[in-house]
């Protein structure tokens, strides 16, 4: 399904050049703490927040490849240290498994977030592997929200790159709607998780059509823009949520829906970007509204970055 996250995802944008892996990152500090890259001590002498921060600024900066070879390093580290704290020593294995579950959310946010960029050469291998990862973060911590929110998203992505017949003997939907609403459970009031419910609803409509999506999946078109709506009033100037709503509404039906989605993009075409994916994400709702009395040309660009 064409999900967005908060701090950085969805659907196949933009392919951004990635790094080549090194042995170990080099890095060095910002006046704020920010890691950026320069010269600094190699990974391995770095902390778990600094090189869980190392990782994220990669992410942010969409260096995607870099921010994973990071994170495998990290685990193989806690791996062979038996687990450590915030500050490099020994913790137990409740605090190792929080710990762990934390670096494989951000792995599978991670994988995700290429995977809605299109730099992925298997969309449904790659989901399935980011599905599985975001699983072993929940399996180490349960209760864990982010954890949760992550499986959720992968789960997404593995329902909408297999094939109809695959989905449907599966029960790929109905899966991704109970990732959905366990995410719910321990974050009800998490902005990304209450559109990813928008898109749940809207994307099986925008695939399966209105009729057979209700009666299929009790998927509903009310439903999904009222998840949408109160995720966009709790963040109203959230780049990738407006651009996944506007997008799917555009492709559902183009005429219904052109005048909303024109005042959405309007709206949020203002917002400071803060990420690699936010920016493509911007880029295509400016594409998108550079050609919005041109249905044609709607319809070409979306098929740009909107798959199946």
């Amino acid at each position: 399904m064409a999900y967005l996250t908060r701090r950085g995802f969805f659907i196949g944008l933009l392919a951004f050049g990635g790094l080549t892996a090194r042995s170990h990152m080099s890095a060095a500090w910002a006046d704020d703490g920010a890691p950026v890259l320069g010269s600094a001590p190699p990974l391995q002498t770095l902390s778990y927040p600094q090189t869980m921060e190392l990782a994220r600024a990669a992410f942010r900066r969409g260096e995607y490849a870099q921010a994973l070879m990071e994170l495998g390093q990290l685990e193989l580290r806690i791996s062979e240290d038996g687990g450590m704290s915030e500050d490099g020593g020994q913790t137990d294995d409740k605090s190792r498994n929080k710990t762990l579950s934390e670096l494989l959310a951000l792995s599978a946010e991670i994988m995700s977030g290429q995977i809605m960029l299109g730099l992925t050469d298997n969309e449904n291998k790659s989901a399935v592997k980011a599905r599985d990862t975001a699983l072993r973060a929940v399996s180490l911590a349960p209760e864990c929200p982010e954890a949760n929110i992550q499986y959720a998203l992968a789960m997404g992505f593995v329902a909408r790159s297999s094939g109809a017949i695959t989905a449907w003997r599966k029960k790929l939907p109905q899966q991704s709607l109970k990732a959905i609403e366990q995410a719910q459970a321990f974050a009800p009031n998490d902005v990304r998780v209450i559109g990813l419910r928008g898109a749940w609803h809207l994307e099986i409509i925008r695939r399966a059509g209105r009729r057979r999506a209700a009666s299929m999946f009790d998927a509903s078109l009310d439903e999904g823009i009222k998840s949408y709506n109160q995720a966009l009033s709790l963040a109203p100037n959230d780049i990738l949520i407006t651009g996944n709503y506007g997008f799917t509404l555009l492709a559902i039906n183009q005429d219904r829906y052109k005048s909303m989605v024109t005042q959405l993009f309007l709206k949020v075409q203002k917002a400071a970007p803060q990420s690699a994916i936010e920016r493509a994400i911007l880029e295509r709702i400016n594409a998108v509204l550079n050609v919005i009395d041109a249905p044609n040309k709607v319809e070409a660009t979306l098929k740009e970055f909107m798959t199946r």
